[in-house]
């Protein structure tokens, strides 16, 4: 009787510690898998040490301890990185390249938030119209309403032939800013007959980057910035919270702050962007000054190289409940067939 009892305690203990992988799970906190060391016997403040020392390393929340490690609900791209810890050596990056030839500074807007930047492409259209006249004549002594051509008139209309990702109204619609342009694979805008052109530097296309982070919010830790015009260094990005009830606020990074005598010898400046939590989402409106043209025939180009830290995985956290889940019932069960 006392061997079932000691039995029975060492198995409640254990189912305790399964339910609590599957609440830490359902909270989308890493999944609990307890490993009862050889030799441990009977002892039951053992066995209970050996369940805490197992959710501090493998669920460090749950004594307060947090790094992001084992969390389904997020995903480390690249490198080795698997927690906050040690995110800067993620490996993921994201590149574009944006040219400006105008003569006049431009700001364009790197992360556009929950906004919508679908617009139409318009182009005039000539069309020929027919215009006509009716006109009674007599046939037979009775009189009859005939219709005549009287000319032939060219008109000019403006038809939809396309559709882009880089409309900035609603944007400029909201939140008291007025930005120029949006990023996107194409020319963004024409500003007395010169453009500005943004280009993935990547393998994705920037719409569908910009697609990706508004369902899947990714931090970014740090932006490689490289100008052929050293004027870019001492332009600014602007970050803006906002939601549609109003903003919860700004911040700017000043590119100044990292500019440094090497930059003469590299030819770019790193911008630490981790310490000021920068991430994109759908909440994150993000604002980048271009500099003008160098000369009126040498356009300044600037590319942005973003390295990507952390990003919030839905799929990868269903993968990952289900993984644990299957453990936990596969684990319960065999215990209870041994009871």
């Amino acid at each position: 009787m006392k061997n079932f009892k000691i039995f029975a305690g060492i198995t409640l203990i254990c189912i305790i510690a399964l339910f609590a992988s599957h609440l830490f799970a359902a909270t989308g906190v890493a999944g609990l898998a307890v490993v009862l060391p050889l030799g441990i016997g009977n002892d039951a403040s053992k066995i209970n040490q050996a369940v805490m020392d197992t959710m501090n390393k493998e669920n460090p929340t749950a004594l307060g301890f947090y790094t992001g490690q084992n969390n389904h609900a997020l995903s480390f791209s690249g490198g080795n990185a698997s927690s906050f810890l040690d995110e800067h050596t993620n490996t993921a990056e994201y590149g574009i390249r944006i040219i400006n030839a105008s003569a006049t500074m431009k700001t364009i807007v790197l992360c556009p938030a929950y906004f919508s930047t679908l617009g139409t492409v318009n182009e005039n259209v000539v069309s020929n119209a027919l215009t006509t006249e009716d006109v009674t004549v007599t046939v037979g002594g009775q009189p009859r309403v005939i219709t005549v051509i009287t000319a032939n008139v060219s008109t000019t209309k403006s038809v939809v032939v396309g559709f882009m990702f880089h409309d900035v109204s609603s944007i400029n619609a909201n939140h008291g800013v007025t930005v120029d342009a949006v990023i996107d694979d194409a020319i963004v805008l024409v500003d007395g007959g010169k453009n500005l052109t943004v280009s993935s530097l990547s393998k994705g296309k920037i719409a569908d980057f910009l697609s990706f982070v508004k369902k899947n919010p990714t931090r970014v830790t740090e932006i490689t910035i490289a100008s052929n015009n050293v004027s870019q260094y001492g332009r600014k990005m602007t970050v803006k919270r906002v939601n549609p009830a109003g903003d919860w606020g700004e911040e700017y990074i000043q590119l100044t702050k990292y500019f440094e005598t090497s930059q003469f010898r590299t030819e770019k400046i790193i911008v630490d962007t981790n310490a000021y939590n920068l991430q994109f989402d759908d909440q994150c409106l993000i604002i980048f000054e271009i500099e003008a043209a160098v000369s009126s025939t040498v356009p300044t180009q600037t590319d942005l190289t973003m390295k990507l830290g952390a990003t919030v995985n839905d799929g990868n956290e269903l993968m990952g409940l289900a993984h644990t889940a299957k453990k936990v019932i596969a684990i319960v069960a065999a215990g209870f067939k041994g009871i």
